[in-house]
């Protein structure tokens, strides 16, 4: 059967990035029918850059730069910005850090006024430390008491062990409790703004328009208090490439089904393969049509979730299986995930190939109309690929998988052993027997 062919999108973005200075790249993307703008600041240092001595304090900087500025109170930056309908907020994740207002377009000055002053301008007493320092140990606890977050932060210590990928983006009580105020106050100023920057714009303007706006805000930031590391060049921070760890892992945990996880190790972000792998996870686990859904779930009832997708970094990657279901039904469960990986290659199909790519294509053009998304996905595509791939790229490169390259993939899962964690009710018949299965 001939392959399908997904095609041009025929679509036009109006997409463009330039470097201000070393380090620091603005990139604008045009949609003329928006009534908003996304102005998303988003550093390129996460939980997986932190030293030891500082791990926790990316997530915690997070908190405290929303406590106030010299001029403004945190009240008074967030009431400016809520006034007019709109949000800002944050986030820290592993290899980025990202601030982000979400505004009415003629509102957009104050989305670059209010950025620049809660980074560049910051400032919290002693007892806005220790107040906001109780509320991230709040946090945790809270992650601590909640089966969905513990399972998802200690499963990524089975491929990474304790290098920074595996680590708990918040950090522990521990690491926490440990940081101090002048420690925490260096690290944001010294260590974290000096950071690769990619400020990324979502908005109905032209781009002349959003650069002239970013300059003139950059320019009047200079005499913020720490205005003067703006136009400072900023160099990459440099990473060890994690070693992946290939072992079987339980925890014990209150629940009433058993979550069980498995890993493979891929390839980075930018590795040509990451498409193929993306596919790939999608034909397992993406969807109703996918193989694991639909023996494990709609032919056996063997669980409700079920998924397999890929996780992409900078450089490196992991497929990760996910299932939760009974204990009494583990077993199966794993001797027939076991059974669907053994038999990948067999089981795809041109057909399933073709399937597989229009699912996907169908993705890839969705995702680029939320305004929000969208300014993350700029800003990641300048972090890993130092550009920004446009739609008919994508599509070329979706078009480019091939039955064989799926099938060589597939080979290599099933020729492995792959690496399971198992959380919830773990009996002593699960440790020893079950999870050796797979």
């Amino acid at each position: 059967m001939k392959c399908v062919k997904i095609g041009s999108t025929m679509l036009r973005q109006d997409i463009y990035h330039e470097e201000i200075v070393e380090g620091l790249t603005f990139v604008h993307e045009r949609k003329k029918h928006l009534f908003s703008t996304v102005v998303n600041f988003t550093f390129h240092f996460g939980s997986r850059h932190e030293k030891k001595e500082h791990i926790g304090a990316t997530h915690f900087a997070e908190h405290l730069y929303f406590k106030g500025t010299t001029t403004q109170s945190a009240t008074d930056l967030a009431e400016a910005i809520e006034q007019t309908g709109g949000d800002v907020n944050a986030f820290t994740d592993r290899e980025l850090t990202s601030f982000h207002c979400h505004v009415p377009s003629d509102s957009i000055d104050l989305a670059f006024k209010t950025l620049f002053q809660m980074l560049y301008d910051h400032t919290y007493s002693k007892e806005d430390f220790e107040l906001e320092k109780n509320v991230v140990l709040s946090e945790i606890k809270s992650y601590l008491d909640s089966p969905d977050d513990e399972f998802q932060d200690l499963v990524w210590e089975i491929p990474w062990g304790e290098h920074g990928l595996g680590r708990r983006i918040t950090g522990f009580e521990k690491n926490v409790e440990k940081l101090k105020y002048e420690a925490m106050q260096n690290f944001m100023s010294e260590v974290f703004l000096k950071a690769p920057l990619v400020i990324s714009v979502v908005s109905p303007y032209t781009h002349q328009q959003i650069k002239k706006k970013l300059l003139k805000h950059m320019t009047q930031s200079k005499d913020l208090l720490l205005g003067d590391a703006l136009l400072k060049k900023r160099k990459k921070i440099k990473v060890t490439r994690p070693q992946y760890k290939n072992f079987n892992k339980y925890h014990q945990f209150k629940t009433d089904q058993l979550h069980w996880a498995f890993h493979y190790p891929t390839c980075s972000a930018v590795h040509k393969n990451a498409m193929t792998w993306s596919a790939l996870g999608a034909f397992m686990g993406m969807g109703s049509f996918s193989e694991f859904y639909r023996e494990l779930r709609e032919q056996e009832g063997l669980a409700y979730y079920v998924s397999v997708a890929n996780h992409f970094f900078s450089d490196c990657g992991v497929l990760q299986g996910y299932v939760s279901c009974s204990a009494n039904e583990l077993e199966q469960v794993i001797r027939q995930s076991r059974n669907i990986v053994d038999s990948l290659e067999h089981r795809l199909t041109q057909d399933k190939v073709d399937q597989i790519k229009e699912m996907y294509a169908g993705i890839i053009k969705m995702n680029t109309e939320g305004s929000f998304s969208r300014s993350e996905t700029l800003a990641k595509h300048i972090v890993f690929y130092n550009q920004v791939i446009n739609l008919d790229e994508l599509i070329q490169e979706l078009d480019n998988i091939t039955l064989k390259s799926l099938r060589k993939a597939a080979g290599e899962l099933s020729k492995n052993k792959l690496s399971s964690f198992l959380f919830g009710p773990v009996k002593r018949f699960h440790k020893n027997k079950v999870l050796k299965l797979f």
